[in-house]
């Protein structure tokens, strides 16, 4: 779940700003292979921060393996809401039994679902669901923030990040620095969901075939 850790890096960012009070935070994370939803408590006191999970679950989907020639379908898209609507109303109801209020609500598409031709299609059936505007984030931003959540300090200059992920593929390192601006990254536009997906397309009676051709004229290239 690397875009729930981003979350929680964010929430972690936001509750610094009050120090000594708890808030909350819930994150649906829409991913190529399913819909993952997260509801966090963050706490600063002292410098140090506190970060408990509430709540998760995860909802598979088909956005990315129903898609056409680029772009998520009427089934993809309807998957998608479906699951946030539903991971929002059991967050809301589990704040509801912890007895918490002033939850602050995020949904964010991974750099995969990025890629789709539609997304603004996308954003707007969320909103319609769930009342809340869709975020999307680049392969870049993922890919820092997975490596910085994932590697210690001490290591980050040393070390290479690859994330093959449901619809997309990525690498980079730090160079100079550990701000976002020294991350070198680099994207394969294939995972296990789109590269299966594209696989059937170019050899549809011999998939294992289609995706070996797809690694030798596409993938291999890139990488």
């Amino acid at each position: 779940m690397r875009l729930t850790r981003i979350i929680v890096m964010m929430v972690t960012a936001l509750a610094a700003s009050v120090s000594g009070q708890t808030r909350y935070f819930g994150g649906v994370d829409v991913g190529s292979k399913g819909t993952k939803g997260s509801l966090f408590s963050a706490t600063t006191k002292s410098g140090e921060n506190g970060i408990h999970l509430l709540y998760n679950k995860s909802i598979n989907g088909r956005l990315v393996s129903s898609m056409k020639d680029g772009r998520f379908t009427k089934v993809g898209i309807q998957d998608a809401t479906d699951a946030a609507k539903q991971l929002i109303d059991e967050m809301q109801a589990e704040a509801k039994k912890l007895k918490i209020a002033g939850v602050q609500y995020y949904i964010v598409g991974s750099s995969g679902v990025a890629l789709g031709q539609n997304t603004d299609e996308l954003a707007a059936a969320m909103k319609v669901a769930t009342q809340i505007d869709m975020d999307f984030i680049d392969a870049k931003r993922e890919g820092f923030f997975g490596l910085t959540s994932s590697v210690p300090r001490g290591r980050l200059q040393t070390s290479m990040y690859i994330d093959i992920g449901s619809g997309n593929s990525k690498l980079g390192c730090l160079v100079g620095g550990t701000d976002l601006k020294s991350f070198k990254p680099d994207e394969i536009k294939f995972g296990s969901v789109s590269g299966r997906t594209e696989g059937a397309k170019l050899n549809p009676t011999d998939i294992p075939a289609g995706i070996d051709q797809l690694m030798h004229d596409k993938v291999a290239p890139d990488y």
